[in-house]
């Protein structure tokens, strides 16, 4: 564990199983029985700072996931809006349809998976590509340059 890692508290008490990052290492501990103890860390949760052993903290797994998309709006004979998202062809079965639930779970709407020639179409008519990244549960769109 190092300075900045997300870190899990599990020590019984008023912040067990809060997620926090670590600010300090070697921290000591008055309350430990080494002397001079530095096997403390520092962390921070929710703006609270808490020096705890560093027994009682464990790493937490960060996820980070990322597509590329193209957004199409489109107008049919009625004058109804249309929205597509496409995305690239994926690179497996099993990797495209755990890829598919999750474009589907925030987009809240299937996506047209494309062919690499379909896509290259997309790219002249519509620009770049905007990329879709999860980190840790929370979405954003980054806009790709020209």
């Amino acid at each position: 564990m190092k300075v900045g890692d997300k870190v899990k508290m599990s020590h019984p008490g008023k912040r067990d199983g809060a997620v926090g990052t670590i600010v300090k290492l070697g921290v000591p501990l008055d309350s430990h029985s080494c002397n001079p103890c530095k096997c403390g860390a520092q962390i921070n949760i929710e703006g609270e700072d808490w020096s705890i052993h560093k027994n009682f903290i464990s790493p937490v797994m960060t996820t980070f996931r990322s597509c590329e998309f193209i957004e199409s709006i489109n107008i049919d004979v009625l004058g109804n809006k249309i929205e597509s998202v496409f995305v690239p062809k994926p690179t497996s079965v099993f990797g495209g349809w755990a890829r598919h639930q999750w474009l589907k779970r925030y987009f809240k709407k299937e996506c047209s998976i494309t062919s690499p020639g379909f896509w290259k179409v997309l790219i002249e008519r519509h620009g770049k590509p905007k990329t879709l990244i999860e980190e840790d549960g929370v979405f954003r769109v980054k806009e790709n340059e020209e």
